[in-house]
């Protein structure tokens, strides 16, 4: 079958995203698309991946030369409204194409989507690999939908939910993502300053946090790809292309440690020099493992700690102390990592003397040797226990849609990426988050400047940089080395 994956624009729909046809975007390509068209095309099936964000043909022009079959589109819920728009656009312009949703926000708004987006005609749950295969399978045979796991699709006017999907259990049998197909040049995905790829080497969770719907989405049974196969990437990767920094694409890429240490031993092993980045949990590393994850080239350690309040951290199941926070923090200073911490705030039932016992502890981890991080309100995700606080509380009107118009009042506490995404603000004006994101920003400025200095003399590779002219593909790819060279020497 023809089959077009899309990728909307990554921003809300208010205000207008930025014009079609900019060159490149500091973006990530959308690897899971990627690894679904792979796994199409393995089975025979003709795919495209459209990823509007760097696009620079209109939509009706693209779906005109390709009559597909099917239309997969993927959100999260910042940019769900996009998605409904391509969604109604693919409609419009191909009326018997199959159209199929999907992704971490779809996975748990089903029943939402399908009430009130009529152009959507099937949700894809969970993992899409398997099951947009299957329903591919079904639709050319004309078998029913019901007989296709993890789907929601309507039917006699009313929305049906078939079983879940068993997760994928050897992620090594999917076939690998089709690099060559994904044009690098137009993407500007950058880590301090450093040409960056994302990579995912496992799935699941099982932690199950209130704010978080990873757990659900990828389940709580941990699956990881065989580490000598995520390195032979980074090594096709680095050899075909200019990048200098791999970010760890893994919601905590640190949970299992024969799975960590594999890949440290297996980058060693060959000799590999390039700069990583890894999301991590406190309670899963220490000061040996974080100083053989340097040894194997790791700069940049991002944390979640959430919240100061012990509390805090016991209502919305984080699993750690701020003991933990403490003594990884001084271990990533000892061993010479840089370390970031997540913090977020107006979490449900969180006090004043909460939040203060936030802002002090983040001001005690600065003392320890944090070199950044970031706080903000909390978000409110589909498939969450936050949600259904929301909902029972009255965060969330009772007649709460998803898919129906939403935006938050134009202030500045709300960023421009969440502009149509729900904060819990149950005790909280927007004034109040205005005075609380002034004084993280205060708190930040310092640390800010610090770390520039650091990035422009610890993590800027010469020699890497000099090596990358040999893998330039175009005049676009060159003029954005010799910008890149000017920072470097300016810096």
């Amino acid at each position: 079958m023809n089959v077009i994956l899309i990728s909307p624009r990554r921003g809300p729909l208010e205000p207008a995203a930025p014009d079609h046809g900019r060159k490149s975007r500091r973006t990530r390509y959308p690897s899971g698309l990627h690894s679904i068209a792979a796994n199409l095309e393995a089975h025979g099936h003709d795919v495209a991946v459209v990823d509007l964000e760097i696009e620079d043909r209109q939509l009706p022009a693209i779906l005109a030369g390709a009559r597909p079959d099917v239309v997969g589109i993927t959100a999260a819920t910042a940019n769900r409204f996009q998605a409904i728009a391509v969604a109604r656009e693919v409609r419009a312009a191909v009326p018997d194409t199959v159209i199929v949703a999907g992704g971490p926000h779809f996975t748990f708004t089903a029943e939402d989507t399908l009430t009130h987006v009529p152009a959507i005609d099937v949700v894809a749950r969970g993992e899409g690999e398997v099951t947009m295969l299957e329903l591919l399978q079904s639709l050319a045979a004309g078998s029913p939908r019901a007989d296709v796991a993890g789907i929601s699709y309507v039917s006699g006017g009313t929305v049906v939910h078939n079983a879940d999907r068993t997760p994928i259990q050897d992620l090594d049998q999917l076939p690998p993502l089709n690099w060559e197909r994904i044009p690098w040049a137009r993407y500007d995905y950058r880590f301090m300053n450093m040409p960056c790829v994302s990579l995912q080497t496992g799935r699941g969770c099982p932690i199950n946090c209130s704010f978080c719907s990873t757990t659900r989405m990828w389940g709580k049974h941990l699956r990881w790809r065989d580490p000598v196969r995520v390195v032979d990437d980074i090594a096709h990767l680095l050899e075909r292309y200019p990048f200098e920094a791999v970010f760890f694409d893994d919601d905590t890429f640190t949970l299992n440690r024969r799975h960590l240490l594999g890949i440290c031993a297996e980058i060693e092993r060959r000799g590999l020099k390039f700069n990583w980045i890894c999301q991590s949990r406190v309670d899963t590393v220490n000061r040996d493992i974080l100083a053989t994850m340097k040894r194997a080239g790791c700069c940049y350690v991002y944390f979640g700690v959430e919240t100061g309040s012990e509390k805090m951290l016991a209502s919305i199941h984080k699993r750690i102390t701020g003991a933990q926070v403490l003594e990884t923090v001084r271990d990533c200073r000892a061993v010479g990592l840089l370390s970031h911490a997540l913090f977020m705030y107006s979490l449900p039932d969180e006090t004043d003397e909460d939040r203060r016992q936030t802002f002090a502890f983040m001001e005690e981890l600065i003392a320890a040797g944090l070199d950044s991080f970031s706080a903000n309100p909390t978000i409110i995700y589909p498939g969450t226990e936050v949600e259904a606080t929301a909902r029972a509380r009255g965060v969330l009107p009772a007649d709460f849609s998803w898919s129906e118009p939403f935006s938050n009042p134009p202030h500045p506490a709300v960023p421009v990426e969440l502009l149509n995404t729900p904060l819990y603000t149950e005790t909280l004006a927007l004034d109040d988050l205005l005075a609380l994101k002034e004084e993280v920003l205060a708190m930040r400025r310092p640390l800010q400047t610090a770390l520039r200095a650091r990035e422009a003399h610890a993590y800027q590779s010469v020699p890497r940089y000099l090596w990358g002219f040999t893998r330039v593909r175009s005049g676009e790819e060159l003029r954005e080395r010799v910008r890149r060279g000017q920072e470097m020497a300016a810096t």
